[in-house]
């Protein structure tokens, strides 16, 4: 479920913030865009900006199954993030 956060902006812009890699996958291929946020406590969230009234749509379609995306659009967006996690989360050191 998404948790709106309080930062605001003039068109009822807001963060989005949701722990879902399945969901963030499905809201990245249907064209929102998205940030990886270290909760601080080992967890890594999805943060995405734009209308929560839109995301909650989308939300509601996806876990009714009926978000209509192609497959692999949605594949490669979960490929990207999974990408994108394994780069947070790989050590800075290591042996030569």
């Amino acid at each position: 479920m998404p948790i709106p956060t309080k930062h605001h902006t003039q068109r009822n812009t807001q963060e989005i913030i949701i722990k879902d890699i399945g969901l963030s996958s499905a809201a990245t291929a249907k064209g929102w865009s998205v940030d990886l946020v270290d909760s601080g406590n080992g967890m890594i969230l999805f943060r995405f900006k734009g209308d929560p009234q839109e995301f909650s749509q989308l939300e509601a379609d996806y876990w009714a199954g009926k978000l209509n995306l192609p497959a692999r659009a949605v594949i490669m967006a979960q490929r990207t993030l999974k990408d994108r996690l394994y780069a947070l989360k790989k050590p800075t050191g290591g042996r030569s």
